[in-house]
Order: structure tokens, then C-alpha cells, then sequence
């Protein structure tokens, strides 16, 4: 079992910020811990989860730059496809990484018989 934390979300509209400043995606980034939208639930959700032995998974690494940053577009993907939802193309972008997470988890079934 396994909780997965709330992304980052962006300062407002990632899309219509990077439209409106499409040079200057910087304008368009959010940064840690401000991205978090709630961030007491948050902080209750894992540690709730610790403490019942549940996996934590954080997927702001997936979203964000060591330094913390939080940028719209990555590699020419966008990241988000409103004021909160991941992009189609980021969420395909970022799955095998999610994915491998996730496989981590699971302990594979004995065989029948």
C-alpha cells in the first residue's frame, strides 16, 4: 500500500502564463514549499502514513528542480494543463519513473499449486 502526496501546482494557469510570457517561462514557474497547495494536509497525509507503515511516494521531484523550482515547461513538454492537472504529455513523460516506483511495491504472488 501506498499514499502518494500532492503535487506542486503552479502559480496560476501554467497555460495561459506560458502563452502570455513565452520567453520568459521563468515568470511561470512556482517554487517549493509555496507550490504545495495545502501544505498542513500535506505534511498530515505522510505523516499519517509513516506512522501506519504505509510507503510515501512524493512526486515533487517528478515536478521540480533540486533547488526548487517548479517550472511549467520541461524539455519543451508542458508540465500542466491548467492551474493544477499534469499535462497528458508530462504525465507519459514522467511514467516510467512512476512506474518503476510503483513496481517497487508490489511483492510478486507465489505461484499456484
Amino acid at each position: 500500500m501506498a499514499v502518494v502526496l500532492d503535487t506542486p501546482w503552479p502559480r496560476g494557469d501554467a497555460v495561459e502564463c506560458a502563452a502570455s510570457f513565452p520567453l520568459r517561462l521563468d515568470r511561470c514557474a512556482h517554487r517549493l514549499p509555496e507550490a504545495f497547495e495545502n501544505r498542513e494536509r500535506r505534511e498530515l497525509a505522510g505523516d499519517v502514513a509513516r506512522e501506519t507503515g504505509v510507503t510515501v511516494i512524493d512526486p515533487a521531484p517528478w515536478l521540480c528542480s533540486a533547488t526548487g523550482d517548479c517550472p511549467v515547461v520541461v524539455s519543451d513538454t508542458p508540465v500542466y494543463r491548467d492551474d493544477s492537472h499534469l499535462s497528458e504529455a508530462y504525465a507519459e513523460a514522467i511514467a516510467p519513473v512512476v512506474g518503476e516506483r510503483l513496481t517497487g511495491l508490489v511483492r510478486p504472488t507465489p505461484p499456484e499449486g
